[in-house]
């Protein structure tokens, strides 16, 4: 009878215990000022709407990038309670044209720039550490992971 009753009140606070955590993360994930939404599918990248697009929009797949800080990306993002802005936004990337030489203004301020110095450049480098493993595996490129595109066309389809 002893361990009947004892098997009973550890199983009623397994159960009480198990409530309390549903209850308490309910109550987080319900608060919305305190959740952050991340997309996971794919983003579709594209001019700002008052620049005519000469190339189709890149599919970019956000939850293939979760390997990286957000900052890498969203560098003017603190991690704090202000949401994330896209890149066009006042003081970011907001240039729609390229810089005219001898104006002052950074190229990095062009939103084209910005997405090409850092996306291909930050394939290419992982291209260049995937040789020199490749390499040190007796030359051989398939045994090593993939990176991203690094060219035109495999961002931007026809």
């Amino acid at each position: 009878m002893h361990k009947i009753l004892t098997a009973f009140l550890c199983m009623t606070i397994i159960v009480v215990w198990g409530i309390s955590l549903g209850m308490a993360d309910d109550e987080a994930t319900s608060n919305s000022e305190d959740t952050m939404c991340i997309p996971l599918g794919i983003l579709s990248l594209e001019p700002p709407d008052t620049v005519e697009a000469k190339r189709s929009p890149v599919d970019f797949p956000h939850a293939l990038h979760f390997n990286l800080a957000c900052m890498e990306c969203h560098h003017q993002w603190t991690a704090e309670e202000e949401p994330i802005q896209s890149c066009g936004t006042s003081g970011c990337h907001e240039l729609e044209a390229p810089p005219e030489p001898d104006s002052g203004d950074d190229a990095i301020m062009y939103y084209k720039n910005a997405f090409h110095d850092l996306c291909l450049g930050c394939h290419r480098e992982i291209k260049a550490l995937n040789k020199k493993v490749a390499m040190t595996m007796g030359g051989s490129e398939e045994q090593v992971k993939t990176t991203g595109p690094t060219g035109c066309i495999l961002c931007h389809p026809k």
